[in-house]
């Protein structure tokens, strides 16, 4: 519907844009519950990874689909760039639907109640039954501040290569192929790293690399150093995000994983505005504050920039101490809940 969106149509756009953003997220949240129909406790951290590294892959495909049409076309309709967007989505849904099967687990209510009735049912038991799964509980939370750090690394990776290193569009282009290429390659091996010793132990190398990546930023003098840090960055934080997805899998019981895979995905979606808001007032606040000081405009900026890249480390420390205190858990080692349907 977005096709049809046209100049000056901004609540018609907005509308279109929050039922797309509804029903992606609604997506997401069957597909992340689909990965135990699809692995074992042995290879989940696998699987997830070669599922993310794959739609690392398809982000790369479907961005090149829609820039060929626009390079090599003369006057193309930039519109036209949401059904090529909208067709890659079908296409690419169509193996899902055909060939994964899921679990049944039935839960032994009367057909007659009706399954949208049944569904809202266990969600509320679950929002009031959640409070005793105390270890999804502490990954929650470790899970909302570290996954704060690495949204806002993605929204503002664009303004901090252009505001620092004078990054341009096609550099932009290309920088953002580089993420997702170390990104494939990334969840590849944290997945692999998660199955050999444990999620919990692969997301703390994972987040302490990106740290190290964040940390280099305040030393990096080039355009070349930023796609250096840009590659083991996106490496770093597309294996914490594959196996953060596995991680939930391992931590809820069996018969409750898409309810609490929908539960950490309004948490996240609830909480996500908070890292962008800190990053952009501290970067305004640093930035007026160093004018006020008397430094130049450039040097403000900049100044203020690295206070808001130094929010980012925060984010992603806090997090990391608090994935300290999750319990590990492994094929061998799993969480077992007792009285739980």
């Amino acid at each position: 519907m977005l096709f049809f969106v046209r100049k000056g149509d901004v609540f018609t756009g907005m509308l279109y844009f929050i039922l797309a953003e509804i029903g992606y997220r609604g997506a997401q949240v069957f597909y992340d519950a689909l990965l135990t129909s699809v692995s074992t406790p042995e290879n989940i951290g696998t699987v997830s990874g070669k599922g993310w590294a794959i739609g690392m892959l398809g982000g790369i495909a479907a961005l090149v689909l829609v820039l060929i049409p626009i390079k090599l076309v003369q006057n193309f309709l930039i519109p036209i760039a949401f059904l090529i967007t909208a067709a890659f989505y079908l296409l690419s849904s169509i193996p899902t639907l055909l060939w994964v099967k899921e679990i049944d687990e039935a839960s032994g209510e009367k057909p007659e109640q009706g399954n949208i009735r049944i569904a809202f049912e266990r969600l509320a038991q679950t929002f009031r039954s959640i409070k005793s799964f105390k270890e999804f509980i502490k990954y929650t939370i470790a899970f909302l501040v570290y996954n704060d750090g690495i949204m806002m690394l993605m929204d503002f990776a664009a303004i901090i290569g252009a505001t620092l290193f004078g990054m341009n569009q096609t550099q932009l282009i290309l920088f953002v192929i580089v993420i997702q290429i170390s990104g494939a390659v990334g969840a590849l091996l944290f997945g692999k790293i998660s199955d050999r010793l444990s999620g919990k132990e692969s997301i703390l190398i994972a987040l302490i690399m990106l740290i190290g990546c964040i940390a280099a930023l305040f030393f990096a003098s080039s355009l070349v150093w930023f796609f250096v840090v840009g590659f083991f960055a996106g490496f770093s934080l597309s294996g914490a995000q594959a196996v953060s997805r596995s991680m939930v899998s391992q931590l809820a019981p069996p018969s409750k994983t898409a309810e609490f895979y929908g539960f950490l995905s309004v948490a996240g979606r609830t909480s996500t505005f908070i890292g962008p808001l800190v990053f952009g007032t501290l970067s305004f606040r640093m930035n007026n504050w160093y004018l006020k000081h008397g430094f130049d405009v450039v040097s403000a900026e900049h100044n203020g920039l690295y206070w808001a890249i130094g929010s980012i480390l925060l984010f992603l420390v806090v997090g990391l101490v608090l994935l300290l205190f999750v319990k590990r858990v492994t094929a061998k080692d799993p969480m077992r809940y007792e009285n739980v349907k």
